[in-house]
């Protein structure tokens, strides 16, 4: 089950972010101005080969493989690599 971390980092400049963590997995959403959601990023299978799926407004989405500086890839630092990308249609 998800659960709320309360006290998240602001990055000034950026729409405001809350996140949501479980064993699992975390889910980061940033909220505009109006208070809808403008962005969010789910990063799954943090146990094993993790991923990070991320949507920004209004259609842009990545997938994306995430090394931890401590996993298969073994860089010194965190690090995305794209994944895959995929066309997006409306419905």
């Amino acid at each position: 089950m998800l659960r709320e971390i309360r006290r998240v980092r602001q990055v000034e400049g950026e729409a405001h972010r809350r996140w949501f963590s479980s064993s699992r997995l975390d889910l980061f959403v940033w909220y505009g101005a109006s208070e809808a959601p403008v962005g969010f990023q789910l990063c799954y299978d943090k146990d094993g080969w993790e991923r990070a799926l991320t949507w920004n407004a209004p259609d842009r989405f990545s997938h994306e493989v995430v090394d931890d500086g401590e996993g298969r890839l073994a860089l010194p630092f965190p690090h995305k690599f794209h994944e895959s990308s995929w066309g997006c249609r409306r419905a």
